[in-house]
């Protein structure tokens, strides 16, 4: 029996150590091309483009995070009705919840990202664009 719970746990570390590192790699991934992509696009646009491009940003932000709030705190039961009536989606609710972990560490690594790069290259060009004095 004890073997049995060896070999277990071994499985349950080794399937923890790879979602980590497939977390990283992607979370690095993710923030080098967002990074990448907005300074390239700000280093050619205007002030008011710019802020669309920031305001897409943070919205696209703001939504993953509503995403990865709703499916942590959802409960799975009304979502069996539906699926029992065959409401299109009910499936993948219920196995968006039966993941929720997973899925809002998803979700929250997006949200976390997408407004982390811009504010930088938008300071810059806000500055440049003022005709007041920088900080004191």
């Amino acid at each position: 029996m004890a073997k049995v719970d060896s070999e277990a746990a071994k499985r349950e570390r080794r399937k923890t150590m790879r979602w980590v590192t497939t977390i990283f790699f992607v979370t690095i991934f993710v923030s080098g091309f967002i990074s990448f992509l907005s300074d390239e696009i700000m280093a050619k646009s205007n002030i008011f483009v710019a802020f669309l491009i920031l305001l897409a940003i943070v919205m696209i932000g703001i939504i993953f995070d509503i995403i990865g709030v709703a499916v942590t705190s959802a409960d799975e039961k009304p979502f069996h009705s539906m699926a029992a009536r065959k409401v299109p989606g009910a499936h993948e609710a219920i196995r968006l919840l039966r993941n929720a972990e997973r899925v809002s560490s998803w979700w929250e690594i997006f949200a976390a990202l997408c407004p982390a790069p811009l504010p930088q290259p938008l300071r810059q060009r806000c500055s440049a664009a003022s005709p007041l004095p920088g900080p004191v």
